[in-house]
């Protein structure tokens, strides 16, 4: 694989991260207004790419907590058969919910080069980027974050969702190769 290629996907990915960034707050997603009702987390397929087998799935240790207990969320990887180079997330939950207080990196690639670790805590929305030099297949985590319950919900809860412009980078891929991502879902007593 060209190195020179690998770079200028990576430096790609940043440029798009700095231009998202920039955007004017009227673009911004608003915060996400807790549900009085039960429903099912929002499962999105940004990608009609023939190509894109790729599943981002967010987890949590625990299905139930109390206000103001601590709780992490996982952000798991499926590539089917895509060669994965570089993750972008792009993640919303309501602040008035949850605070999540650190984003680390995951055990997915191998030598992996952190590109954005952004947490907009007053608007609840994180930017995420990792890459490596080599591609892989496979499964694992990307990130893991630590949050905590800030207030009761009335039911189950979506907490966090996993935005449709998240993009999964595969060498010779100019689209993004996720096909399907799942959000995060919570009781809070």
């Amino acid at each position: 694989m060209n190195k020179k290629l690998l770079l200028l996907v990576i430096l790609g990915m940043i440029a798009s991260l700095l231009a998202l960034t920039l955007l004017p707050a009227k673009f911004k997603t608003p915060p996400k207004q807790e549900q009085a009702t039960v429903r099912n987390p929002v499962t999105s397929t940004p990608s009609k790419d023939a190509r894109a087998y790729t599943s981002l799935i967010a987890t949590l240790d625990k299905n139930t907590v109390n206000v103001g207990e601590n709780f992490t969320i996982t952000i798991n990887i499926i590539t089917g058969n895509n060669l994965v180079n570089g993750v972008e997330l792009k993640l919303g939950y309501d602040p008035t919910l949850l605070a999540i207080d650190a984003v680390s990196q995951g055990n997915f690639f191998e030598s992996p080069l952190e590109i954005a670790n952004k947490n907009d805590r007053e608007l609840g929305q994180i930017t995420y980027a990792v890459g490596s030099f080599s591609e892989k297949e496979g499964e694992g985590t990307i990130a893991t974050m630590s949050a905590r319950a800030l207030k009761t919900t009335a039911g189950k809860v979506e907490v966090l969702v996993i935005k449709p412009i998240t993009i999964v980078t595969e060498i010779n891929n100019k689209t993004s190769v996720l096909k399907e991502s799942k959000g995060a879902e919570l009781v809070v007593r």
